[in-house]
């Protein structure tokens, strides 16, 4: 699976990556049950999976005839097992928040419209649930969703596709600033 994601995707139909990542998130679902994998193979999956994630630009997601591909949302799923895993590092945790931010707003001005940015942020949220990271890193991730570059604020998104498909796609949680304004509220339900 390491392989697949860590080379030039080949498939012009593109399932190979994406259903990699999906059998992926399995195995490491396993250790995350019963740890199995050394701390160095975590690491090799860890890199593997914001190696994969960064470089996705192909955002194909249902075709009425070949199916579902869904490379962001299948990249998603393995991040959130590895997101509740309790061996994850704070910056393991960090290095894949820095990949989950690079998604958000997808290339070449695609709008997100498969169910990509509820993936997306289910790991976000249980990455910042782990209270592993610090305050400072989860305003980091969000101040990036929230800023409107390359744009020079948010009135001027309106008036391109690229800006539009940033809109769109920014709102990758429940409105990603009012989640960063209810991070300690969010932490204090998850302990009770």
């Amino acid at each position: 699976m390491n392989q697949i994601l860590l080379t030039t995707n080949k498939d012009p139909n593109n399932f190979a990556q994406p259903f990699a990542a999906l059998i992926l998130a399995e195995v490491v679902r396993v250790d995350r049950i019963a740890p199995y994998l050394t701390e160095k193979q975590r690491q090799n999956v860890i890199n593997t999976a914001t190696h994969y994630m960064i470089s996705i630009d192909d955002y194909r997601g249902f075709d009425d005839v070949t199916g579902w591909r869904h490379a962001v949302a299948h990249s998603a799923d393995l991040f959130l097992q590895l997101a509740l895993n309790k061996q994850i590092t704070a910056s393991q945790l960090k290095q894949l928040l820095e990949a989950i931010s690079m998604q958000v707003v997808a290339k070449d001005a695609h709008f997100y419209h498969c169910g990509e940015p509820k993936r997306l942020a289910l790991p976000t949220i249980y990455i910042v649930l782990t209270g592993k990271l610090t305050q400072h890193d989860i305003s980091q991730f969000f101040d990036s969703i929230v800023d409107p570059a390359p744009f020079k604020d948010w009135q001027s998104v309106y008036n391109s596709n690229l800006g539009l498909a940033k809109l769109h796609n920014s709102r990758i949680c429940p409105e990603s600033s009012a989640v960063r304004v209810r991070i300690g509220n969010l932490k204090s339900c998850i302990h009770k």
